[in-house]
């Protein structure tokens, strides 16, 4: 049977939520006998085990902090890390047998195959270094888990290669598995402390002295019978949204958050990449949310950073945040960049200045200038956008046009007649409303500046309406 599932579990996901930050020294849990039933790092240098009664774990360090469970944020943290699975597998499974453990299924996957070292630096990554993480891999999600469990923290634990699943399977302990106090010391007080141990027993014998739910377990450990688990629900919108270690007012405290937010996404978002996001901050009384564009769509967190710090410079928040979310908004398929290299690192520079230049003045200030088929100078331009293909447009054989060219002409008073040869006569916008007829001639100022001027054929009145270089 070849090996196809990866657990991942949290041993101390309940209380480790609560101190993310390190601030405190240490963070223990009790459950509903009074024992400390997780505790962080902290809590475990000061000699607090698990099992121990909250009466010891208080005498002993009476400095560390008693938390409560919050099922909401540990339900949140699970979710974005079965979001994150799903880039690797097509399905991921809780492990409900722990509080906090998953599996995906990685059959078949020749990404998996390729570069299985991508996958465990991305859950390493999404932990972090606060939170304590276990990895697994075997051919039942339940065999990974109890792997998992086996190895040390941060590594990934599997039966040796030289050795068969069957082989490796029996070894695992007994301790190891879900049940209660009293049924594993009943195993002790037998001999059996492996599962190899479990097997040398009669069939009969072992459902009718520890029930059959436990030979159930068994059998699903070794795959001989079905495990169906009902997937967990794949998110449809491509979000991400947790909580800030600490409130952040500026720039510097919120770009790491930030990069790790998009890291995340980009791993979620598998082949397809984003052209606009959204991020909303929300503090105690406050909310901030803002749109990023980018011409292409966008795959590099230092340029993803680039362009949210140009724009959120100019449109600072103004609160101290507390939480962060951001969303992919219109994600579309993404093969990656092709063509010839020194043209694609000019296009990709091209457009990473352009995305800049629209972050920090807005995306309407950034545009293309066209020129259009008519005589009216006011009308033989048109602004698009800079992605907008560039039309072959007929222009009429004109003469020479000032660059500057003013938005609306100034009234002059021209000294002296232009000869004849030297004006431009301009007729036309009869079809739009905008009707003009003038006569248009170089004018050099007392200045020295060489004007664009124009004769209004109708009021016979001189206008100014730009400037040569």
């Amino acid at each position: 049977m070849a090996e196809q599932w990866l657990a991942v579990i949290f041993p101390a996901l309940a209380a480790e939520l609560w101190n993310l930050d390190g601030t405190l020294p240490g963070v223990w849990i009790a459950d509903t006998r009074q024992r400390v039933w997780q505790m962080d790092a902290g809590a475990a240098k000061q000699g607090i085990q698990i099992g121990m009664s909250a009466a010891q774990a208080r005498a002993l360090a009476p400095q560390l902090q008693v938390m409560q469970r919050d099922a909401e944020r540990e339900f949140n943290l699970l979710d974005r890390c079965a979001q994150l699975l799903y880039a690797w597998g097509p399905q991921v499974v809780a492990l409900q047998e722990w509080p906090h453990a998953l599996a995906v299924e990685l059959q078949g996957n020749s990404r998996w195959r390729a570069r299985p070292q991508a996958l465990l630096q991305a859950i390493r990554e999404f932990a972090g270094e606060r939170l304590r993480i276990r990895l697994g891999l075997a051919p039942t999600s339940l065999a990974a888990a109890l792997f998992a469990w086996q190895g040390k923290d941060g590594e990934l634990c599997h039966g040796p290669a030289d050795r068969s699943f069957t082989e490796c399977w029996q070894e695992i302990p007994l301790k190891l598995l879900p049940a209660n106090d009293t049924l594993h010391a009943r195993w002790e007080s037998l001999g059996l402390y492996s599962c190899g141990d479990w097997l040398r027993l009669d069939r009969r014998e072992r459902a009718l002295r520890f029930g059959p739910e436990w030979e159930r377990f068994l059998d699903r450990l070794r795959g001989i019978r079905a495990d169906p688990r009902s997937p967990w629900p794949l998110q449809e919108e491509f979000v991400v949204a947790f909580p800030l270690l600490q409130e952040v007012s500026d720039w510097q405290g919120l770009r790491f958050p930030l990069r790790r937010a998009f890291q995340e996404l980009r791993l979620r978002l598998r082949h397809r990449a984003s052209t606009r996001w959204e991020l909303l901050l929300q503090g105690r009384d406050a909310q901030y949310r803002q749109l990023l564009h980018s011409r292409d769509p966008l795959t590099s967190a230092e340029l993803f950073l680039q362009l949210w710090q140009e724009r959120l410079q100019r449109h600072p928040w103004g609160f101290a945040a507390r939480h962060l979310q951001l969303r992919a908004m219109d994600t579309e398929n993404w093969a990656g960049e092709q063509g010839a290299f020194w043209e694609q690192n000019l296009l990709r520079e091209q457009g990473q200045l352009l995305d800049r230049w629209r972050a920090r003045l807005g995306v309407d200030s950034i545009y293309r200038v066209q020129p259009r088929a008519d005589h009216r100078p006011e009308y033989a331009w048109h602004s698009v956008v800079p992605e907008e293909s560039e039309t072959n447009t007929a222009l009429p054989d004109l003469r020479p046009r000032p660059l500057w060219l003013l938005p609306e002409p100034i009234p002059v008073s021209v000294l002296h007649e232009p000869e004849t040869s030297e004006l431009e006569r301009i007729e036309g916008g009869w079809w739009d409303g905008h009707d003009v007829s003038r006569d248009y001639f170089r004018w050099r100022r007392s200045d020295g500046a060489e004007c664009w001027v124009f004769r209004d054929r109708r009021s016979a009145r001189y206008f100014l309406h730009g400037y040569f270089a």
